[in-house]
């Protein structure tokens, strides 16, 4: 029974079975709505099922019986494929609400047994297609509305997932079962049932132990009971998802859509619309959620239940016999009237027959997307413009290096002010030749395609000394699936073993700049003959304004290389909590006068009190002026921030920060004169390992606080803008993302 809250609200008490990545993916949007509590999980791994409940709160328990004594109102289901059965029949006994990730089985008997299990219970069950609703589906529908279809070009060209059980088709059904049914589904909603298919596999050798292996492509031929015809291809030999979805073709106009976007090609020419998959991953949550409260379902098209997935499934699995005898093969209807097959009354015929939808000149809305994706393309974070983030395909260029990417740091200064429209490219544009900012034009406009620099990428073609294929290197790309990198032109770092991969974002950009601004603190001690990065801190009193991802990283490589004391100043307590997690000392800089403070403790002698060296990390201008106020007479200021604000006029994000005069500027990727052949970007790169490999653990704990998938980008950079989020150091995944 759904519970009442305190305040009076209703909770779904939730549980899971099986705690894997797509578990992981559930959890993080329930935890986010306020009526559901997450209660119990079980897989058959304990360990994994025990991280899982630390991860999102809830008891972990060793089987599903032991889950059911928790009294829950739903159930996750999120199995591999050859693990449903017994699960969604002990839940059904139970009276339990079910949430079955597809596919339902591996095999269609399987399906058809829990579907009629679950039909004679009356259990509540809804089935993961969660693509039917994007936006993408529903613009389509209103596209198609009144038109007829002709022909349906479907594609699921892929690699094979990391998992072990997904190559073996007794496990995971196969490619057409386990990911092309997503397609198959969305041909069922936009064009009708299909009534016979005749696929041939493009066979694949058996595995290493003998093993039978899927099929490396299929192709198939589609009978619609409307008349259409159809084709469906897959692949899963590729090293990445190069894309998947529908081509529907009508008298009138040819219609691309897939989870990712609708395209629509007519007279009139070209019209795209991108979408985040991630809405309608949480909409599907959120009417699953909703259906068990017992709230009004939303318009159609809704997320189908058992026996409306299940015709889905039957497609599929007719497809998967096609293949295997090389026949031609019925498509089977519901094994047993009133059963799972039924429905009820939620059919693919009340989602396809809606009225044409006409704007007020009324013509028929007829345009909704964008122009044929390019033969390689990678799924991206983009700023469209002030205030718009979206995740977007953007064409790969050639290169001789593959790269398949496996974390990308978020860096907030930079990317918040091409967000906000306060990047100073936005507005002018620096000659290299003169060291100026010229007005008369804008280096940069929207969209902001290449975002970011801190990528740790997996090697998965191409030649690059002292890495094999497989081995992880770090870069600079940007927040981005993939690249195709050249030797010559991109830095391409190894990265150790023993290295923790996560913390690899630091390694190729923004730890040679933390690096540097010691060295920079050096070359003001010794001039050109800089030997080690502690010449300009070592024994010395070191003060860092800012508890950023810079000014944390720099505070650890004064600490490293032997600083007397080192203190950093930040107003924001979660991010002095950081630093003192990191054993650095805290100040707030909002707590009286810090100039005050650390000249009254910091003394070398009459009249010589204050801070050696300043490490002035923070983007703003009264950060500026308190890192002047904090040192000693002829004290160092080495500047690492990057500034937006105008600061009365001084625009220290131009000239200042591109031509470092006066203070020590150390952003921009240069090192102090006549030190390059001592140190340079490689040598700094390798202090970043050093540092990592002593503080590694540390800085997980403490600077890494958000860790999340590629398709999260867009909301945390509108969090951030509006301060709705505090972060330290977010890191984007991209597993959902190929």
């Amino acid at each position: 029974m759904v519970r009442a809250a305190a305040n009076g609200s209703a909770k779904c008490r939730i549980g899971f079975v099986g705690t894997g990545s797509v578990a992981h993916r559930h959890a993080r949007i329930l935890s986010g709505f306020d009526d559901v509590v997450l209660v119990a999980a079980t897989d058959v791994d304990p360990d994994r099922t025990a991280a899982f409940c630390r991860g999102y709160g809830g008891r972990p328990e060793r089987d599903v019986e032991a889950l059911l004594r928790h009294d829950l109102d739903a159930v996750y289901v999120c199995v591999p494929p050859f693990a449903h059965g017994t699960p969604e029949e002990q839940l059904a006994d139970a009276g339990v609400a079910l949430f079955v990730e597809k596919p339902p089985a591996r095999d269609e008997a399987t399906a058809e047994r829990i579907g009629g299990r679950l039909a004679d219970a009356g259990t509540l069950a809804r089935v993961g297609h969660h693509w039917r609703l994007g936006r993408p589906v529903r613009q389509a529908l209103e596209v198609l509305a009144g038109r007829t279809v002709r022909l349906v070009h479907g594609r699921w060209v892929d690699r094979v997932p990391p998992v072990s059980w997904w190559a073996h088709p007794e496990r995971s059904g196969g490619q057409v079962v386990e990911q092309a049914v997503h397609v198959l589904d969305l041909a069922r909603v936009l064009v009708g049932e299909v009534t016979e298919v005749h696929a041939l596999p493009a066979g694949s050798p058996p595995g290493p132990n003998g093993d039978p292996v899927v099929d490396a492509a299929t192709a198939a031929i589609l009978r619609f009971d409307g008349g259409a015809v159809g084709t469906l291809g897959t692949t899963c030999a590729l090293g990445w998802k190069d894309g998947a979805g529908l081509e529907i073709v009508t008298d009138d106009l040819v219609l691309q859509v897939g989870e990712y976007g609708l395209e629509v090609r007519d007279a009139d020419g070209t019209h795209r619309h991108s979408a985040d998959p991630a809405i309608a991953r949480e909409a599907a949550d959120r009417a699953f959620v909703d259906a068990v409260l017992g709230v009004s379902p939303p318009p159609e098209p809704d997320l189908p239940d058992y026996s409306e997935a299940l015709r889905s499934h039957r497609l599929a699995c007719a497809l998967a016999r096609s293949a295997a005898s090389r026949q031609p093969e019925p498509v089977r209807r519901a094994g047993r009237p009133g059963a799972a097959g039924d429905g009820d009354g939620r059919a693919r015929e009340r989602i396809t027959r809606t009225a044409p939808v006409r704007g007020a000149d009324g013509a028929k809305r007829g345009s909704a997307t964008s122009g044929p994706a390019p033969a390689c393309t990678d799924r991206a974070l983009v700023i469209d413009g002030p205030g718009s983030a979206t995740v977007q395909d953007l064409p790969r260029e050639p290169g001789p290096v593959a790269v398949e990417t496996v974390y990308s740091g978020l860096s907030a200064g930079t990317e918040l002010s091409f967000y906000t429209g306060t990047h100073p490219a936005l507005s002018a544009c620096f000659d290299p030749e003169l060291g100026l900012f010229q007005r008369d034009r804008a280096a940069a406009g929207y969209p902001v395609t290449r975002l970011g620099y801190m990528e740790v990428a997996r090697l998965r073609s191409g030649v690059v000394p002292g890495a094999e294929p497989g081995a992880l290197v770090a870069m600079t790309y940007g927040h981005r699936a993939g690249y195709a990198a050249d030797p010559l032109r991109d830095r391409i770092i190894v990265l150790p073993r023993d290295l923790d991969p996560l913390l690899g974002i630091y390694v190729a950009h923004m730890g040679p700049i933390c690096a540097n601004g010691l060295l920079y603190a050096a070359a003001e001690e010794c001039g050109t003959d800089v030997r080690t990065l502690g010449d300009g801190v070592r024994g010395r009193r070191v003060a860092v304004m800012g508890a950023g991802v810079v000014g944390l990283l720099s505070g650890l490589f004064a600490r490293r290389h032997g600083a007397d004391e080192v203190v950093v100043l930040d107003p924001d307590p979660a991010r002095r909590a950081a630093a003192e997690g990191l054993g650095l000392e805290g100040l707030d800089p909002d707590a009286g006068d810090p100039a005050v403070v650390l000249k009254t403790r910091w003394r070398r002698g009459p009249g010589d009190r204050g801070a050696d060296v300043v490490l002035q990390c923070r983007g703003r201008t009264a950060a500026l002026a308190c890192a002047l106020r904090l040192c000693r007479p002829q004290g160092t200021v080495v500047d690492l921030a990057f500034y937006t604000d105008a600061g009365a006029a001084l625009r220290l994000g131009e000239e200042f920060h591109h031509n470092g005069l006066a203070l020590r500027c150390a952003q921009i990727g240069r090192v102090p004169r006549g030190t390059a052949h001592r140190w340079d970007r490689e040598r700094l790169s390798a202090e970043t390992v050093g540092l990592l490999r002593t503080d590694g653990s540390a800085l997980r704990k403490h600077l890494v606080t958000d860790v999340l998938p590629l398709a999260e980008g867009p909301s945390l950079l509108a969090d951030l803008a509006a301060r709705r989020r505090h972060v330290g150091q977010a890191v984007l995944t991209f597993d959902d993302a190929r």
